[in-house]
């Protein structure tokens, strides 16, 4: 790994860590009271104080970087400001989710207030875990509220790192391999970086047997914002399907890569994972995954392949195409069959945050999704370089 991402990489971690504190230090009723943002009325504190720390170490590690977050509401788009020091638009951008699953976070501390005065005195208690996957899903290093940071350079998504809330873990994903730790395992969290993380576990993505080919899971809740619908235009699961092979329809967004690996095969393994329409922070932070995951069999060998849906008709969710077609497409081909991420088309919109898209990840065992991802038409997303 190069020395300039390892250190983009560090500075992730660290304002997760420090963000991560930060909510645990706050009191439930701060973090589940409403806190303004120009424009957008659903913001929490548990969304705005985590999000303010990342800001914060992000900006001191590095004064350009450019931070997209959907908490920020409505500001102009900071990838279209042009000035002397930078050439149309800059080279690095951070996209950022401080509090992913904030809804279920919001009522699972509200149901605990009476007994904590701090967030930590909540989440630190020994059934934790349980309590959350009793309401809402497990397993619970799935399933927790996170906060994922995902770096951009060049065009190219390079790292990755998710911190789940409940279970006190980060997952990191860059060229360097990916690799799991608990922060309970470190004295001092705050000096956890990528080569500390080097000597602990790594996460596999297993080998997909033709029984679980057709298990999935994605976004469908909400009706009326025709996430359904959208789903049934992909052509990957008929609706008298859906209840056999749907594992969880309301999944959070960063985290639902690691249904593909070996946390969620102990309990089902899942044939694929889907963006059901869905905006930009739930599911780049994916792609850094899918770049560097390697087959357990053949180390050389990719254990992820990545595909853009797109369809005829497209419905419109806040302006946006929930199936963008290629020419609308934020992954530009540069070479034959390699892509980059545009971001001068990212400078184009009013809100990059709410860029939208359809897209199916398969393990390079699954014959059968990648068959039907082929035989539609979708297309194969391969980044320059790799």
């Amino acid at each position: 790994m190069f020395g300039i991402e390892e250190a983009y990489c560090n500075a992730m971690v660290s304002g997760l860590i420090k963000a991560n504190q930060a909510l645990l230090d706050t009191t439930v009723e701060e973090a589940i009271a409403a806190s303004y943002v120009p424009f957008k009325g659903d913001t929490l504190g548990i969304d705005q104080i985590p999000e303010n720390t990342i800001a914060n170490v992000l900006t001191e590690f590095d004064q350009y970087a450019v931070l997209i977050t959907e908490e920020r509401g409505e500001d102009a788009n900071p990838l279209s400001r042009h000035t002397a020091l930078t050439v149309r638009g800059p080279r690095t951008f951070f996209v950022c989710d401080p509090c992913d699953r904030s809804s279920p976070l919001c009522a699972y501390l509200r149901n605990h207030k009476r007994d904590a005065r701090r967030v930590a005195d909540v989440l630190m208690k020994k059934n934790a875990k349980e309590n959350w996957e009793k309401a809402h899903s497990g397993p619970c290093s799935i399933t927790g509220a996170n906060a994922a940071i995902t770096c951009v350079r060049r065009g190219l998504p390079i790292c990755s790192a998710l911190l789940n809330y409940i279970t006190q873990e980060i997952i990191i994903a860059c060229s360097a391999g990916i690799f799991h730790a608990s922060l309970f395992d470190h004295d001092d969290a705050n000096k956890l970086t990528l080569d500390s993380m080097n000597r602990t576990r790594h996460l596999s993505f297993p080998y997909v047997n033709r029984a679980s080919y057709k298990n999935f899971v994605t976004f469908v809740g909400k009706p009326e914002r025709g996430y359904p619908q959208n789903l049934a235009l992909t052509k990957l699961s008929k609706e008298d399907d859906l209840k056999q092979h749907l594992h969880y329809d309301q999944p959070g967004g960063p985290t639902r890569i690691l249904y593909l690996t070996n946390q969620q095969a102990e309990q089902k393994t899942m044939g694929f994972i889907l963006a059901n329409g869905e905006k930009i922070g739930e599911w780049i932070h994916w792609l850094p995954f899918i770049r560097f995951a390697k087959r357990e069999e053949d180390r050389g060998a990719e254990a992820l392949h990545l595909f853009e849906i797109t369809q005829d008709q497209s419905s419109l969710r806040d302006g946006y195409l929930m199936t963008p077609t290629e020419p609308y497409s934020v992954f530009k081909e540069v070479v034959e069959g390699r892509v980059v991420i545009n971001v001068d088309k990212l400078g184009d919109f009013d809100n990059p945050s709410k860029y939208r898209a359809t897209l199916l990840v398969v393990p390079a065992s699954n014959d059968w999704a990648i068959g039907r991802a082929q035989q539609y038409g979708y297309r194969e997303l391969k980044f320059y370089g790799d």
